[in-house]
């Protein structure tokens, strides 16, 4: 649930520090939301995770000449939230590749805006993508800056 004053769960961090501490504390104590429903805050935008949400964390980051996505395998489940992070200072746009994607994920993107996130310029730069209510499936994403490419699969969760 994302909270009135935003259209969107994803925007883009303006500076590495603008977390609020409890976000710091659920990414360091292994990602999960345990026993109770967690609100991540962004740029000014809260988005509400549900009780047993989990955040996944996906670097992104130069690897030389080319860029690397890690994990570039991400499995995760309707409720849960994928936090798109640079792990250097090169500009990177993540994306999903509708190409790829089944037409209900496509409609779902479509739907809660989120197709693609907003430039990372900076280190620690964020883009937040939350699956409450995403169907099943694969959502193949890239860095639409430097054609890396990873998969968010989305389970079942029955």
């Amino acid at each position: 649930m994302v909270s009135s004053n935003a259209s969107t769960p994803g925007r883009a961090t303006p500076r590495p520090g603008s977390f609020v501490f409890p976000l710091a504390l659920l990414l360091l104590a292994g990602c999960d939301v345990v026993g109770r429903p967690a609100t991540l805050e962004l740029d000014g935008i809260a988005v509400q995770l549900e009780r047993g949400a989990r955040v996944h964390d996906v670097t992104v980051m130069s690897a030389g000449p080319t860029d690397s996505i890690a994990p570039a395998t991400v499995q995760a489940a309707p409720g849960d939230a994928i936090r798109f992070v640079t792990g250097d200072h090169r500009t990177h746009s993540i994306g999903f590749d509708l190409e790829f994607v089944d037409p209900m994920v496509r409609e779902y993107l479509e739907r809660t805006s989120q197709l693609r996130g907003p430039p990372l310029v900076n280190r620690g730069s964020a883009w937040i993508v939350v699956l409450e209510g995403a169907p099943p499936g694969r959502y193949p994403f890239l860095c639409r800056t430097h054609g890396t490419r990873g998969i968010l699969l989305v389970q079942d969760p029955d």
